[in-house]
């Protein structure tokens, strides 16, 4: 019985290899940044500024400008025909698309990279071209998909999914591959030669080539089984091959016939069965011997310790070759159905009768070709694959001081095509406190059983290791298995920051008691996490946690999940928390939840919330900062916000914005104070339609100082008034009411627009109704009123005789350009007021009056 998996140190080296080469991602997330700067697009691009084009016109000998008309963020046309393949290089996938149908006039497009769990690991922006390659070496193996979205001023359109996943296996850039002559071979067998190459199991030929389709020589073979092994130490006694003391693979033979992988050939006479036969009866490997593909079969079955299948299982297998015959005439059946089962080779497709093999009745039989011989680079593909489909075992593994890279680098290890992974539970590595809880370097070991389940060892403690952020990053993200932390001690653990990010939580699994009661850190603690019903925390978890930004972020939970009590109740840092989460129906928040938290940014963004949900008393009721925090989220029917929610909210930037217009539940009111000292209000209600019956409360935005584009696109219900104050303080109002639909007799407060310094746009494309008035000080401070009213339609007449304009310093350029004119603006009985309005816009004398003429 092969015993190679006691010796089998190559993980070892797959996870020190990986860790020099892959870094996890640390604190600026990729994610976070490109949603933060996606939710601030407007703002980056000042999209909202109108193109200008030079016209020279003789008014009052003033040289005027031509202001374009900018448009509102109106769905953009998606990509169509979205494919996505493995890329040129390896390591990399291709995505191509075509071009929308009527684009808009400036676009770019962004390129979204999507795993198996529909998580986006990956984003390019601004690519020009309708093709792209992304280079996935940093990246685990799985399905990807991509989307693709065409990008305009003011944000993505709804993008086009690619129909078909592609399937890629990865390997960690290697450390040389410059064999000069692969690069004419096609993707999966460089990918092959490079993978051998990277784990140091072929160096290739001194004169710097693989030579891929040279015959696998019986030395190399065994040369190349005991480096995939780890290179272990000879334990047993070797056979007495008669033809090997001055073979360079001498050791790596007597390995392997340790290992029961080769009993090697009985000479019957000289040089029979083989050349190395000097006499009858010796024993004798033949290293320079050419492997035949029914033996490269044999060595691969016998290294994975020859699992056993029934008869009916290996026809099942072969059934397909139509020279089965061979295959069974060679008694190595059971070996090449092992390679069937496992996907390590599929033979080859017959091309035409007779072509390659006479077995050939007709073109697309299958053949498996048993007595030719293997090529070197269909070694390294047999290599590749059956590395990743054995069940791997670890002897030991131990964490790096220094890093965030706690459990060393298992996600890089576990891949998809792996169905088990085990962790050798043998002394002393068991029980040495050297090695395990006493080590002063923060170490923390697994200590398994040969079965799929992963335990912390019984007497393995974290002592020193306060710091466990990414302790299972990625672990057991697309595999099976068990993560038992029964024996884990928790006492210590302050920073669980991202400990299960991209973690596919297994089922049944739960945590131990107090785990998580002491961690004041649980940022990205299950970001992009699968978590499983039936999901419970400990009592206690959570309850002391100041740091809770991205726990949740882009995390399908399930219909059963539920918080302990007492968790996020001192929490002081939400941000991002529910980031395009879907929160499951019956959902609800413990009591106390957000009642201290003063951050509170994009906390739902893009989530899924049911109808069902409620919030529980206090939330909200300290933060001071709301920006984005319902950003693009559709809020259903009877959401309400509790009592002293945004009470103390300064940045309410883009809380409520949609992409597309979303009207706001029915019945939807804010609470007592909300908006009563914001000072930041941009875009708040961009693109929404308030419901009817809708209010604001009392000091809404009385201190709000930026209310850019805060209704841009917002449909106001019949009846809608704005509370006393309001606006009374905003410096900045350009582009606020852009393209808003006012309900008829809509009348300003006292003081609005008083202390405005920039009305640029402000009621561009706006039908003004008949009834429309301002308050006496309105505009009265402005500096700049640059198409203050271009494209818009007035209704009836503006009486803006109480309000003096002479001294005001406005650039007022093209304030009525291309404005519909069914009534008067109306102005004070001064004539420097008309020369002052008339001489710099396109409004001419026939629709400015004078007040009384």
């Amino acid at each position: 019985m092969p015993k190679y998996a006691k010796y089998t140190k190559i993980l070892v080296t797959i996870i020190i290899t990986a860790l020099s080469l892959t870094v996890l991602p640390i604190i600026n997330l990729p994610q976070a940044q490109a949603a933060e700067q996606q939710a601030n697009i407007r703002q980056q691009t000042d999209i909202k500024q109108p193109a200008t084009q030079t016209q020279t016109a003789q008014n009052n000998q003033q040289t005027t400008t031509k202001q374009v008309t900018p448009k509102l963020a109106d769905p953009s046309p998606a990509p169509q025909n979205v494919s996505i393949s493995k890329g040129q290089a390896y390591n990399s996938v291709t995505i191509i698309w075509n071009a929308p149908t009527s684009p808009p006039d400036k676009y770019t497009y962004q390129v979204e990279l999507l795993n198996n769990i529909s998580s986006v690991v990956q984003t390019i922006s601004n690519i020009n071209s309708n093709t792209t390659s992304i280079d996935l070496s940093d990246l685990s193996t799985g399905n990807w998909s991509a989307n693709v979205y065409t990008v305009t001023a003011d944000g993505k359109s709804t993008g086009s999914l690619s129909p078909n996943p592609v399937s890629i296996t990865l390997i960690p850039t290697p450390a040389t591959t410059n064999f000069k002559d692969i690069s004419k071979l096609t993707y999966n067998w460089q990918v092959a030669i490079k993978w051998a190459a990277t784990y140091t199991i072929t160096t290739g030929y001194p004169d710097g080539g693989f030579h891929p389709v040279t015959p696998t020589t019986r030395g190399q073979i065994a040369s190349f089984f005991h480096k995939l092994a780890g290179n272990p130490n000879i334990e047993g006694t070797p056979t007495a091959f008669k033809d090997i003391s001055k073979s360079v693979h001498k050791n790596d033979i007597n390995w392997l016939s340790t290992q029961g992988i080769t009993a090697g050939y009985t000479c019957t006479a000289i040089a029979k069965p083989v050349k190395s036969c000097a006499k009858k009866g010796d024993l004798v490997y033949y290293p320079e011997g050419k492997v035949t593909r029914v033996q490269m079969a044999t060595f691969l079955y016998r290294f994975a310790a020859s699992p056993t299948m029934s008869t009916g299982e290996i026809n099942s297998y072969l059934n397909a070759f139509k020279d089965k015959a061979k295959i069974i005439a060679s008694g190595q059946e059971a070996a090449v159905a092992f390679l069937v089962k496992n996907n390590i080779t599929a033979g080859y497709t017959c091309t035409s009768k007779g072509k390659p093999e006479p077995e050939c009745i007709k073109a697309g039989n299958i053949v498996f070709r048993p007595k030719y011989n293997t090529t070197r680079q269909q070694m390294a593909l047999f290599l590749q694959k059956d590395a990743v489909t054995l069940d791997l075992t670890i002897p030991y593994l131990k964490t790096q001081s220094g890093n965030d890279e706690s459990f060393l680098g298992v996600s890089n290890l576990i891949r998809s095509d792996i169905t088990k992974i085990s962790f050798q539970n043998a002394p002393p590595t068991c029980s040495n406190p050297t090695d395990v809880s006493a080590n002063s370097d923060n170490s923390i070991l697994a200590c398994v059983t040969k079965s799929t389940e992963i335990i912390i060892g019984s007497n393995w403690e974290i002592k020193a290791n306060p710091d466990s952020s990414y302790l299972f990053y990625g672990l057991y993200k697309r595999t099976r298995g068990k993560i038992n932390l029964t024996n884990l001690n928790t006492a210590a653990i302050t920073n669980m920051r991202a400990m299960f990010w991209k973690t596919n939580l297994p089922d049944g699994f739960s945590f131990p008691a107090k785990f998580g009661s002491v961690a004041t850190n649980v940022s990205h603690m299950f970001q992009s996490a699968t978590i499983p019903s039936g999901f419970t925390f400990p009592a206690g978890f959570g309850s002391v946690t100041l740091d809770m930004e991205r726990m949740f972020w882009s995390v399908s939970l399930p219909n059963d999940f539920t918080l302990p009590a007492g968790f996020g109740s001192v929490a002081t840092d939400m941000r991002y928390m529910f980031y395009w989460t879907t929160l499951p129906t019956n959902f609800s928040l413990p009591a106390g939840f957000g009642s201290v938290a003063t951050d509170m940014a994009y906390m739902f963004q893009v989530a899924t919330i049911s109808s069902s949900f409620t919030f529980p008393a206090g939330f909200g009721s300290a933060a001071t900062d709301m920006f984005g925090m319902f950003y693009w989220t559709t809020l259903p029917t009877n959401f309400s916000l509790p009592a002293g929610f945004g009470s103390l909210a300064t940045k309410m930037t883009n809380m409520f914005e949609m992409y597309n217009k979303t009207s706001l539940p029915a019945g939807f009111v804010l609470p007592a104070g909300f908006g009563s000292v914001a000072t930041n209000m941009n875009d708040m209600f961009y693109n929404v339609i308030l419901p009817d019956g809708f209010i604001f409360p009392a000091g809404f935005g009385s201190a709000a100082t930026d209310m850019r584009g805060m209704f841009a696109g917002t449909t106001f219900p019949a009846g809608f008034i704005l509370p006393a104050g309001f606006g009374s303080m905003a410096l900045d109002m350009n582009y606020m009411f852009y393209k808003v639909e006012f309900p008829n007799n809509f009348t300003f407060p006292t003081w609005f627009g008083s202390a405005a310094l920039n009305m640029d746009n402000m009621f561009q494309n706006v039908t003004i109704p008949s009834s429309f008035t301002f308050p006496a000080e309105f505009g009265s401070a402005a500096t700049s009123m640059q198409s203050m009213f271009s494209d818009a339609t007035l209704n009836g007449d503006i009486d803006w005789s109480d309000t003096d304009l002479t001294n005001s310093t406005a650039d007022n350029m093209a304030m009525f350009y291309n404005i519909v004119w069914n009534g008067h603006f109306i102005l004070a009985q001064n004539q420097d007021s008309v020369d002052w309005l008339t001489r710099r816009t396109y409004a001419t004398t026939d629709n400015v009056k004078v007040k009384g003429s």
